[in-house]
């Protein structure tokens, strides 16, 4: 069933396959020159949609490429599309937990953004994803979200795709009706349409296989002998070998072999010579139950010999490739190691400036104490007033000091994990799993100020800024995100030095002093730092 449905999305969303080939990823290749923009990133997309789900390695390449040309242009839209794409290579990959959690954050975006195609896309998506984890019950409800939706391509997936999961459940008649419809729609569009035609063929073969369950094998046969014609018409050899073995399979349940013995070697013979291998597989499997049941047990036996064999060749590329996704795993792990050791010596880096801060800081007192004992004879009262006057420089100093030396080692180590990230995102192109999303998850939370940060930060800013917090205090409409944005302004931070502290956009912090400036009765968030300086002033 699986595979099956995945075909039918696959047609409704990717660069038409069967058409496109490989002058047109060429071409999108060579328009990738001069300055960085949205066509680039769009480009970039695009391509990883094409490759999506032939390559995933491909297609996890350029859609991470994408993905990091629409982050530089901060363009929402892109980002969350790009996170769709990437949901349904994860998906896939059999990583549906990850193509999960992406999935609901576009589903999130798309709601509060009035992006009604892209919601009932990512219902779709959700919906194929959760058939992956064999909960039928949560799929269905998001196929019918996706139905209910404004967004045709997606309503008919999910539609022909409800059916699938009452096949899969041995309901035919429910899977029939699903079928019935999705077909009728169909034919209302341009039947000339490649990708039309290939859906419309997909759902003869699919109500063909409810007609079986039902024992009705004639009319099971009618039905993909349509669908053999219009698989005929698109050229596809998987959906060809797919519909002659299903028809090889409902002549036998006729008792008509001479008819299956010859659509079962016209699948063979086109598998064969298209290298379709794990097809060749299912037809040497259904010759062997055609040869069993007509009592012929030797042939029977050598087509099962035969198959056996293909699938130990194919478990072999498999073993292959898992030797090669531990290698990979092992130099990502190395890459992981570094990023540690980057946090220890940042966290060292802290130490070592505390400490440097308080020698500096018992180097003037004891200074200050030589000074005050040599003049306190002559100059007592003079001394005690430049003593005080001293010792507040010193505390702003400090405090000036140790709020740039934690603003700046956040932000520099930030973009050295981002270039570290960039490159791990590199490294599983050609496998990704679920325990780097979770590395990266975790990466990504520390790449914030954290509660102890902001006490220190706090403390820091009190020392500079003694009566600032009081005025806060009579401002009780403001929120502590909004008391933030207020203290970054007063130092003069810039929106994008803001979002790496915060951990959030640029965009993010942008709207946070809109909300904030208008909260102030202010014009706009230019007016801010006036207030600051004015109305907050010392």
């Amino acid at each position: 069933m699986k595979q099956t449905h995945y075909l039918l999305f696959l047609l409704l969303f990717s660069i038409p396959l069967l058409v496109a080939g490989n002058t047109k990823i060429d071409s999108l290749k060579q328009s990738l020159q001069g300055k960085i923009n949205k066509e680039d990133a769009a480009t970039y997309f695009w391509i990883g949609d094409y490759f999506n789900p032939m390559n995933t390695d491909s297609a996890l390449f350029y859609s991470n490429k994408s993905l990091n040309l629409y982050r530089q242009l901060e363009d929402e839209t892109g980002i969350n599309r790009c996170y769709g794409l990437l949901a349904s290579i994860y998906s896939e990959l059999g990583l549906s937990d990850t193509a999960i959690r992406l999935d609901y954050k576009v589903l999130l975006w798309a709601e509060n953004n009035n992006k009604p195609d892209m919601y009932a896309f990512t219902c779709l998506d959700l919906g194929n994803s959760y058939v992956a984890l064999d909960n039928y019950q949560k799929a269905k409800e998001f196929y019918q979200k996706a139905i209910s939706g404004t967004y045709e391509p997606a309503s008919l997936a999910a539609m022909a795709n409800i059916g699938l999961i009452y096949l899969d459940s041995n309901d035919p008649d429910s899977a029939s009706y699903y079928f019935l419809n999705a077909l009728a729609k169909y034919y209302d569009k341009d039947t000339t349409d490649l990708r039309v035609k290939y859906n419309i063929a997909t759902l003869y073969s699919n109500l063909a296989s409810a007609a079986f369950q039902n024992q009705k094998y004639r009319k099971g046969v009618d039905l993909l002998k349509k669908s053999l014609v219009t698989s005929k018409e698109t050229g596809s050899n998987i959906l060809i070998v797919g519909t002659n073995i299903k028809l090889g399979r409902g002549y036998d349940f006729l008792d008509k072999y001479d008819s299956a013995i010859h659509h079962f070697s016209i699948a063979l013979k086109i598998a064969d010579s298209t290298n379709l291998i794990a097809e060749k597989a299912d037809v040497f499997k259904n010759l062997s139950d055609h040869y069993f049941k007509k009592g012929e047990f030797e042939k029977a036996y050598s087509k099962l010999s035969n198959y056996y064999k293909i699938k130990d060749s194919l478990q072999s590329v498999e073993y292959e490739s898992s030797l090669a996704e531990l290698e990979m795993k092992y130099e990502l792990r190395t890459k992981t190691n570094k990023i540690e050791l980057l946090k220890k010596i940042n966290s060292n880096l802290w130490l070592s400036g505390i400490l440097i801060i308080v020698i500096i800081l018992s180097l003037s007192l004891i200074i200050i104490g030589i000074i005050n004992r040599r003049r306190l004879a002559f100059k007592n009262a003079k001394i005690l007033a430049n003593l005080k006057a001293e010792t507040l420089a010193i505390k702003h100093l400090k405090a000036e000091t140790e709020i740039k030396t934690i603003s700046q080692n956040i932000i520099g180590q930030n973009l050295l994990i981002e270039e570290l990230e960039t490159e791990i995102h590199k490294l599983t192109s050609s496998s990704a799993r679920t325990d780097l999303e979770e590395k990266l998850f975790a990466l990504h939370k520390k790449k914030i100020l954290t509660d102890n940060d902001w006490i220190e930060y706090f403390h820091s800013f009190g020392e500079l800024y003694p009566k600032f917090f009081a005025i806060l205090k009579n401002l009780n409409n403001l929120s502590e995100g909004d008391k933030q944005q207020l203290i970054f302004v007063k130092l003069g931070f810039t929106q994008k030095e803001a979002s790496y502290l915060l951990g959030i956009s640029t965009e993010g912090v942008k709207r946070a002093r809109q909300r904030l400036a208008k909260k102030l009765g202010l014009l706009d968030a230019g007016k801010l730092k006036d207030f600051v300086d004015n109305e907050c002033k010392e």
